[in-house]
């Protein structure tokens, strides 16, 4: 038999083994309560002192956004424009340039009014603002100027030359963003996006001796996967000047400056790819003289092509002002008699052009080659080029970006 002692301890290991097994057992059920209570009731318990409610009774907007919105802020503070609006400028609008009055719920110290387009913040179209004259109506019923979208600002969407209307057309079936402004973020934010151009892997013609374009088909479509990486920042709004033509379309940049061997070893490939007449000292069309004659990329594709300034004589459709930044052009618009013109600021000077004489006077009066798909005049261009001088009836395959090359089917080789 132990000692009094020895029994006392044995005693007191006991109770502390029941006091232990006791907490143990009291964690545990107050977890799987708590546990009980999130899973299986729609309300939680408030407790004291863990939220406080804003009055919303007076006349004005107690609200700040950024409370919950603080990432959106931050976007705005890094972009070239809206940097200075407040939230309220295109999220409690009054009046859209196309006249639409935005009413708002309301429960202020005259009584509680619901409105019948929006809570809170109303989502808006970015042509809110800047479609028709640009003239919209912010939160405290102040008319406000925006540089109006032209083109897009008016019918339809402005004229068919404008190179992006169908970006626009195709955003309003998209549900990635509200109206056109899917189209609008893909340029004028740093938004990251992906999307994939859809072309016709080859297009097969011939030019026959009267330089009509005969037998047109077209291969099984090509799919080209551009990534256009940014910040991922879709309130980062950027200006024009930082917009990069190069960045959705990065496979036309790549055939610009991707040569092919040809028959004559002279020139790259087709469609968009340029030549370098004159020992490469032709600035109009020669994307060495980025950085000299133009800024950057950007200006060389819009100074040199796709956004010329006109100066005199009747310019061709598609070089209107009914465009939204990039035109839709033909190399017939510029090479042939039936415009003339000259443009704004161009490198090396406006000079007697080649294209108003005779040249390609059967294209103008015959309505050949301007009868074709568009899809078709630079390649119509690159094949005759490629090949040394005129070569009609011929049949010609042409591949198209990112694989730019042509086929002579009838001789057999590339040219």
């Amino acid at each position: 038999m132990g000692s009094p002692g020895n029994e006392y301890d044995r005693i007191q290991e006991i109770h502390r083994g029941d006091r232990l097994k006791a907490a143990i057992l009291t964690v545990f059920i107050i977890s799987i309560s708590v546990l009980i209570l999130f899973t299986s009731t729609d309300t939680v318990t408030i407790f004291s002192g863990s939220h406080y409610m804003s009055d919303i009774s007076s006349s004005g907007n107690d609200l700040s956004c950024i409370w919950c919105h603080s990432w959106v802020q931050n976007e705005l503070n890094y972009s070239s424009i809206h940097s200075n609006f407040k939230c309220e400028e295109c999220h409690r609008m009054t009046i859209t340039t196309d006249g639409k009055v935005i009413k708002y719920a309301v429960h202020n110290s005259t009584g509680i009014f619901p409105g019948n387009q929006t809570h809170a913040a109303y989502t808006p179209k970015c042509m809110d603002c800047h479609g028709g004259n640009g003239i919209y109506y912010n939160d405290t019923w102040v008319a406000k100027q925006a540089p109006p979208a032209k083109a897009f600002n008016e019918t339809d969407y402005g004229s068919d030359y404008s190179a992006h209307k169908r970006l626009v057309i195709d955003s309003l079936s998209q549900g990635m963003s509200f109206g056109e402004n899917e189209a609008c973020i893909a340029c004028h934010t740093n938004y990251s996006l992906e999307f994939i151009y859809i072309r016709p892997e080859f297009i097969d013609f011939k030019i026959l001796s009267d330089w009509t374009l005969d037998s047109i088909s077209y291969g099984s479509d090509n799919s080209t996967q551009i990534l256009k990486p940014e910040r991922g920042a879709k309130h980062e709004f950027k200006a024009f000047y930082q917009i990069e033509c190069e960045n959705c379309h990065s496979d036309v940049w790549w055939t610009i400056n991707h040569t092919e061997n040809s028959l004559l070893n002279t020139a790259p490939a087709a469609s968009h790819a340029i030549w370098w007449w004159n020992n490469n000292s032709d600035p109009m069309h020669n994307p060495l003289y980025i950085g000299t004659a133009y800024n950057n990329i950007t200006d060389y594709c819009l100074s040199s092509c796709h956004n010329p300034k006109i100066t005199n004589g009747t310019a061709p459709p598609s070089l209107s002002d009914k465009v939204h930044v990039g035109r839709r052009i033909s190399c017939y618009d510029c090479h042939t008699s039936r415009f003339n013109f000259e443009v704004e600021n161009k490198p090396g000077g406006n000079t007697t052009p080649a294209w108003n004489s005779t040249a390609h006077q059967n294209f103008d009066d015959l309505n050949k080659v301007f009868s074709a798909p568009h899809l078709l005049h630079g390649d119509t261009c690159v094949a005759c080029k490629r090949a040394g001088s005129p070569q009609p009836e011929v049949h010609y395959r042409a591949w198209t970006e990112p694989n730019n090359t042509i086929y002579d089917v009838g001789n057999g080789y590339y040219i």
